[in-house]
């Protein structure tokens, strides 16, 4: 929770599993205190029993053309648990 970002809503989500490891990921957006909208793109991993959480984040006019970015991080990501 951040007390910086107003108007959290949780656009989709699904599981997932990044190089063996499960997780799941979720599509959100909200407003920063100044008022512009921002989405993210969330993912929790567990590799071992270990959370990871990833995130990127842009404003709602860029943030398609940033998402496959942020997937390319995501997958490239290891655990070395």
């Amino acid at each position: 929770m951040s007390k910086a970002i107003t108007d959290k809503v949780i656009l989709s989500s699904k599981p997932l599993q990044i190089s063996g490891m499960p997780g799941f990921e979720y599509l959100a957006e909200g407003k920063q205190s100044s008022g512009r909208p921002l989405r993210y793109f969330v993912v929790a991993l567990y590799p071992s029993g270990h959370p990871f959480l990833l995130m990127g984040m842009a404003p709602q006019e860029r943030f398609d053309e940033a998402l496959p970015e942020f997937r390319s991080m995501v997958e490239s990501f290891r655990s070395k648990l």
